[in-house]
């Protein structure tokens, strides 16, 4: 994870500037994943519930930020099925990239979209059981929002 070390940050500084990208401006803090969450569902989904807390303290921290996207290969609808009061709900606001290439061009037409026209925060209208993390991405929802399934699906 690149932004644990001087040395990685330093390294992905340098690919970003031979591409003519600027420079990070700035990162998310680094916390520790929830025992209870690896315990009982396994390292991926806590791993996404931890960044989903280290983007939202991010957040706390600059509310200047109005608009924003996080793009990453991690599947955030399993952070939100998991969410905790004062976590952000993620996968609406969120690209999930591909492991291998990385960002698609559909990929990037998403994220400018989110970052001109921001979703509406979903409304949880119910819980279900825990995600079955082993069986797929697409992990049984632990909630459903009041938006149609084509705009923004959890789980």
């Amino acid at each position: 994870e690149w932004r644990r070390t001087d040395s990685l940050r330093s390294s992905i500084g340098a690919v970003l500037r031979s591409q003519d990208i600027p420079a990070f401006r700035d990162r998310t803090p680094i916390f520790q994943a929830k025992y209870e969450l690896h315990k009982t569902y396994g390292g991926v989904l806590a791993w996404c519930e931890r960044r989903a807390r280290e983007i939202g303290q991010w957040l706390r921290e600059h509310p200047e930020v109005t608009s924003w996207v996080a793009l990453d290969d991690l599947d955030f609808a399993l952070a939100d099925a998991v969410r905790a009061a004062g976590t952000p709900w993620m996968k609406y606001r969120s690209v999930h990239t591909d492991d291998k290439i990385c960002l698609t061009d559909e990929g990037a037409q998403e994220a400018i979209r989110i970052l001109l026209d921001p979703p509406p925060e979903p409304k949880m209208t119910r819980k279900r059981s825990a995600p079955d993390v082993e069986s797929s991405s697409a992990a049984t929802p632990l909630c459903i929002t009041e938006d149609s399934p084509d705009r923004i699906r959890l789980g």
